[in-house]
This record gives C-alpha cells, structure tokens and sequence, in this order.
C-alpha cells in the first residue's frame, strides 16, 4: 500500500479510478522490463491492493467496485525456472571475497542467512527476537506463524539449526531484521546488486535461486527426502504422521553442507 500511494498519491478511495490503476500497473511494468521484479510479484502486489481497497471500501460504503477497476490488470507469467548457484560459486564470490562490501548490511547478512538456511527471504525477514534461539545447545530459528502474519503453507512451520553462513548472520542480528520488513523491498535491492556487480552467472539467477542451492546441497549430501522436505518447507503429499525429525537429526545434516565462515568480513 506504500508503494501504491507512492505511485498515484495518496487519495481518498472515492477519487481512485481506473487511470490510477493503470498507472501503478505501468509502473511495476517498468520494473519488469528492467529484470528487477518477475511478472508473479507484480500480480501478487495488484491484487493485494485490490483486495485492501475492496474490504475496506465494502466496511466503509464506498461505492466504487473495485473488482471492475482491476480488471484484466494480471501480467502473463512465463514459468520459469531459476537456476541454483553452484556451492562452490556461493563459498568464493559471495562469502570469501570483497564482492558484497558495497551492499548495505542488512542485504548482505540475508545472503548469508539464506544460503544455510534455505528459507524464503520473507520467512527470515518476518522472525523476531523471540524466533532466534541463539543460547541453545543447537542454535536455531523457529518459522511460525504469528498474529497478521500467515506462512505460505501450515508445512511452513518448521524449526532450522543455524550452521555457517546462517549463524554467522543471525549472530550479528540476534534480534533479527530490523532495516527490512518487506521481502520484494529487499529482493529488489539484492537482484538489482548482483545484476549490477556482474555476480549473475545467468540472467535467471536471482537471490531465491540460494533456496534451489540449498537443497541441490542436501541432496549431494545424499540427506534423505523427509529431512529435505522438512527444512525446505515443502508441503508434503497425503497425511501427516507424527512430529517430524528432531532437531539434532537436522543438526547433523546441515553441518555436512554447511559453508565455510572463517573469511567472512563485513
């Protein structure tokens, strides 16, 4: 809603027509055609707004019909595929050299948060002090659902240990992200960096590709399919059976895959 208000002003909801639609439509265009976002977060974004406007507009008897306004606005998604870094691409460029030192800090520890972790960025922007468990026997972050704010799937939930990269990000954040609160704000600075800095093998790579590497790792590893599933995330298909594997079982399967620390300096 910032965003939108950034781009057509900000307005009583009366005075919202379709050209201002169009234009915040347009404006996210832009973006596409710059490589910065992918037509899937332009139409997630449309249609958040459109849903605000709507419930609001309805609780207040605002007469403008809001579904009419947004109509035909979706983008058309390509499927696309995003590549995975390779581990030893991530170890040498983004962990063991300077190539990062002029991305803010925040953005930087994401990286590393992401790399041992797996995690969507929303899911580690979205933790709190009280998620980042920093004192136990296994450090670890605990991806729950909170009050205004829902994960993707209820197989969301889960409990990650906190191996090389991701420790070393959620020590120097113990009480997690504060500079960031939203993931597109923080996506879009990460691509537009490495898009930048030359620190894309491919134009499909994107800092979600990390989430592709880190599973590929696990799998190398030979780790088995539920331990994968589990600390991706992934829904899983028929019922559920039991609490999952414990966290030392996971413990150990990471620190097989876990990245090498020792030269980071930020």
């Amino acid at each position: 809603m910032a965003t939108f208000t950034d781009v057509i002003g900000d307005k009583l909801l009366s005075e919202i027509t379709r050209r201002e639609i169009l234009v915040y439509r347009q404006w996210w265009m832009e973006r596409v055609k710059s490589s910065e976002v992918v037509a899937s977060t332009v139409n997630k974004n449309i249609m958040y707004v459109r849903d605000i406007l709507q419930s609001v507009g309805m609780a207040n008897e605002i007469e403008t019909d809001f579904e009419l306004l947004f109509a035909k606005m979706r983008l058309r998604e390509v499927e696309q595929s995003r590549p995975p870094f390779e581990a030893s691409y991530v170890q040498k460029t983004f962990l063991s050299s300077k190539r990062l030192d002029k991305l803010n800090h925040e953005a930087c520890l994401l990286i590393f948060a992401m790399a041992d972790t797996g995690a969507r960025e929303s899911e580690l922007i979205g933790l709190r002090a009280e998620d980042i468990f920093l004192k136990d026997d296994i450090p670890y972050i605990w991806i729950r659902p909170r009050k205004k704010r829902a994960l993707k799937t209820p197989s969301s939930e889960r409990k990650i240990p906190l191996v090389g990269s991701s420790l070393f990000a959620f020590t120097e954040l113990p009480s997690g992200f504060t500079h960031y609160r939203n993931a597109d704000t923080a996506s879009t600075t990460i691509n537009k960096y490495l898009r930048e800095n030359d620190l894309k093998p491919t134009p499909s790579h994107s800092l979600y590709s990390l989430r592709h590497t880190f599973k590929d790792r696990l799998r190398d590893a030979q780790a088995p399919e539920e331990i994968i599933d589990e600390l991706m995330g992934h829904k899983k298909s028929g019922p559920k059976y039991g609490r999952g594997h414990i966290l030392e079982i996971k413990y150990e399967w990471m620190k097989t895959i876990a990245f090498n620390v020792d030269d980071i300096d930020i």
